[in-house]
């Protein structure tokens, strides 16, 4: 029997960080679609502000959410070691800092710490004990 391998706490504070936003965001998603329905009923009865929410602005909100709990769903694959929430982790982390660097060019600078939070959580997860532990061998020079 193989022994268990233990999760680096480096990874652990990844895990719960990403734990933590993917619920905050499932949270905010269901709130803003929960507001967004009251919004459309609200606003059908008024015929100058038809059409304002519409059927994109709940298609979006319904992807957030999705999203986020996929990104849960990953969360949990981290403390659990399992190779694929690894490479979600740094997928859904990747597009996350993709996205934050675009938003900087309309002008929304706060989401610089949404960049630090996202290289840090990279940074993290390509360091080689974490790829040790979920068995992963990204460079070609690296032992297992």
């Amino acid at each position: 029997m193989e022994p268990r391998k233990r999760l680096p706490q480096s990874v652990m504070v990844v895990a719960v960080i990403q734990l933590i936003f993917s619920l905050f965001g499932v949270i905010a998603g269901l709130l803003q679609l929960g507001f967004g329905m009251f919004l459309l009923d609200f606003l059908s009865c008024l015929p100058f502000c038809y059409g304002i929410v519409d059927f994109y602005g709940i298609l979006l909100v319904l992807l957030f959410v999705l999203l986020n709990i996929v990104q849960f769903v990953f969360s949990i694959g981290l403390f659990s070691i399992r190779k694929w929430a690894w490479y979600g982790t740094v997928v859904t982390q990747a597009i996350g800092l993709l996205l934050s660097v675009g938003s900087l060019f309309t002008g929304n600078f706060q989401d610089i710490w949404g960049i630090v939070i996202y290289i840090v959580i990279l940074w993290v997860m390509f360091q080689s004990n974490t790829r040790r532990t979920f068995g992963l061998r990204i460079w070609p020079s690296e032992r297992r």
